[in-house]
Order: structure tokens, then sequence, then C-alpha cells
């Protein structure tokens, strides 16, 4: 005798799959765990010098966060980091959002510690710049947060002056909620920024509007990250490039369970 549930009961349960798998899980792209202190960093497998003519930045074992492994960059120079394609964004892909660690010093004026992310055409990206004002120490320190321009050597920010870092801190930059498109660029893209100092727990910007920068082709992927100093040479430490994706909740590994079941309590009540 064929046997099968009602239509109701199959639709209640793919939807509740479809509602379970999508809590987010934040997968490690990049911590340097494996990487032997003293290696330069465009030697690390994804790195390479983006701009600068000194490639001097190096991973040790104690420049992470929480005196782990991680890597610094003293030098007017930035760094790019080649996402793994499994991770890469699109309109149409799992990945949600990335998010990076970055430590500064108090030595810091004239800084602007830059993390940019950016499709791999130099054109079309999203950045978050710590600015260290014209002193040292903190007072005039400030978070600036693109909000248009043509390209990565020439966007247009939003500044927080509120917002002022303190140096010697770790902080957690988040990129969430980014809209790529399939028909525009620069400025179509949009996405929140949270900036989380992990010293206190504390949210310095909390879901602060980010919007794309580029004057041409399309900003359809992000598949870059760029980490450096665009302003004078500083030191900046940072560590562990993340990127979130849906997470199977334990409903949504249940649900076929659930199913074969169901259907064998079906069977045996029809026999």
């Amino acid at each position: 005798m064929k046997t099968s549930l009602p239509s109701t009961v199959v639709a209640s349960l793919l939807a509740l799959a479809a509602l379970t798998s999508t809590q987010a899980a934040v997968v490690t792209l990049e911590d340097f765990s494996g990487v032997t202190s003293g290696t330069l960093l465009s030697s690390v497998p994804s790195w390479s010098l983006q701009s600068g003519a000194t490639d001097t930045a190096t991973v040790t074992s104690t420049a992470g966060y929480q005196g782990g492994s991680g890597a610094t960059i003293t030098t007017q120079s930035q760094y790019k980091y080649a996402i793994p394609a499994n991770y890469v964004m699109t309109p149409t892909s799992l990945t949600s959002g990335y998010s990076i660690k970055m430590q500064l010093t108090s030595n810091n004026n004239y800084q602007q510690a830059q993390v940019l992310l950016g499709k791999n055409d130099g054109v079309n990206g999203l950045a978050v710049v710590f600015d260290g004002g014209t002193a040292n120490g903190d007072a005039d320190n400030s978070i600036k947060i693109s909000s248009g321009g043509t390209g990565w050597g020439s966007v247009i920010y939003t500044n927080y002056s509120a917002a002022k870092w303190a140096s010697d801190a770790w902080y957690e930059i988040t990129f969430s909620n980014i809209a790529l498109t399939n028909s525009g660029y620069g400025p179509a893209v949009t996405g929140l920024v949270t900036i989380t100092n992990l010293n206190t727990g504390i949210a310095l910007l909390s879901d602060a509007a980010i919007t794309g920068f580029g004057n041409s082709g399309t900003f359809n992927t992000l598949n870059t990250v760029l980490v450096g100093n665009k302003g004078t040479a500083r030191s900046i430490a940072f560590d562990d490039v993340t990127a979130t994706v849906p997470e199977p909740a334990t409903w949504a590994l249940l649900i076929p369970v659930l199913l074969i079941t169901l259907l064998r309590r079906r069977t045996r009540a029809a026999v």
C-alpha cells in the first residue's frame, strides 16, 4: 500500500527546516596558527603586497589577539588577502559577512589604518579606516566609513568623530547585511559595520551604514580583504579573518528523521 504524509505536514516540516537553517556560523579563514614565527606576510598562502615599496610585514607567534599568532604591518603599505573560493560573496552565495580583529598603538598621529573589502578589480569595495588624527594618543582618534568614491585609491568617507578608538586595545570589525548587485557598481552596494572593543566588550559603532565605492564594472563580488596603512607608517597588528555563513540547526538536521518516523507510523496504521 502506498503511504504518504499530508501535504500540510510536509510543508510545515520544510518550513521549519528553512527557518532553523538560517542561524549564523562564523568560519575562521585565517588565524596564522600554522605559520612559522618570523615569516613574511607576503609568503603566507593567499597573502600578497598590494601597495607600498617595503615588503616587511611579518607573522609572529605573539602578535595576535590574546597573545596568539598574528601579523604586524609597520610601513606605509597595504596587503591583500584572497578569500577562499568557498567563502567568496556574491548576490546568491551563502556567505553573508566578514570580520577581522585589529590592534593599533598610541603612536598613531596621521595614521590611516584601513580594512577594505573589495572585488579584485581595484575599483569596487567597502572600507573602514581607523584615523589617528594629528596627535599621538586617543583624544583625536576617529573612525571613517566609506560612503562613496571612484575606486580603491579614491574613497569618500563619513567621519565618526565620537568613535574614539583606544590605542593598544583589540577591535573586531564586522561587515554584515551586504547587498551586492548584479547591475550596478560602487554606491549601489550597501551594508552595515559594527566595531567592538574586545577588551571591554563595548561596541564603538553598532550597525553603522556603509556604502560602496567604484565607478565602473559590476559590484557583484567580494573576494579580497585589504589591510594596511593609507597614511603615515604606523604599527598595525591583526588576526582572525572570518566569514559568516548559515549553520544548519539541530532541528534542521532532525527533519529527515522525523519524516521517516511519521511515514513508518502511517504505514503501520494502514496495515
